[in-house]
């Protein structure tokens, strides 16, 4: 036998076979059990269908309801929870305050000894330097110059190959008042 007469036989021989099963068989007991099964389900004949009411579009007025998507003040208050001004006697007032107006920024959520400085880049286009800030959380925040961190009101004063120089306005003690302090994050070796 020639190599492509095997191949053949090779080939057809399992088609034969899978054929083969298909051929037509008895099948009566198939048909009287769907006999059986659409006899069963034959019930009474269902009712006329419910009237649909059509649809009537409701307008939203802002103006006297709730929004609905706002947050709840006690939710408000717990996420932007700040320690406000107390009064303080003019005579120790130092005349620095927070800014309590001002919207937060993310790594504010955090203390700053949480706070990873991984790294730092500059925008060519801008000519900025900027601070690569890892969270507790794992993301990773690019700073600069002007945003905040921390928990103390604390502000980037400069960006370096080395560090992050910040300003916190924490309370003193002392006076019941408002002091600066210079903090820094360095590279971790």
């Amino acid at each position: 036998m020639k190599p492509w007469g095997k191949l053949c036989v090779v080939l057809l021989l399992p088609g034969g076979v899978l054929l083969g099963g298909c051929a037509d068989r008895d099948t009566q007991d198939l048909q009287r059990y769907i006999e059986q099964v659409k006899r069963s389900a034959e019930g009474a004949p269902l009712g006329p269908l419910p009237d649909v009411e059509p649809y009537r579009p409701y307008a939203y007025e802002a103006g006297v309801l709730k929004d609905p998507f706002a947050y709840a003040r006690f939710v408000v208050d717990a996420m932007t929870r700040q320690e406000r001004p107390e009064p303080v006697d003019p005579l120790f007032a130092s005349g620095v305050i927070p800014d309590f107006d001002r919207p937060r920024e993310e790594l504010e959520g955090y203390t700053l000894d949480a706070l990873r400085l991984v790294g730092t880049f500059r925008d060519f286009a801008t000519n900025d330097l900027w601070a690569l800030i890892r969270a507790p959380d794992g993301v990773v925040h690019r700073v600069r110059e002007g945003n905040y961190v921390g928990q103390n009101h604390g502000e980037i004063n400069a960006v370096t190959q080395q560090g992050v120089e910040i300003q916190e306005i924490v309370r003193d003690p002392n006076t019941g008042g408002w002091r600066e302090r210079d903090n820094r994050l360095s590279l971790a070796e």
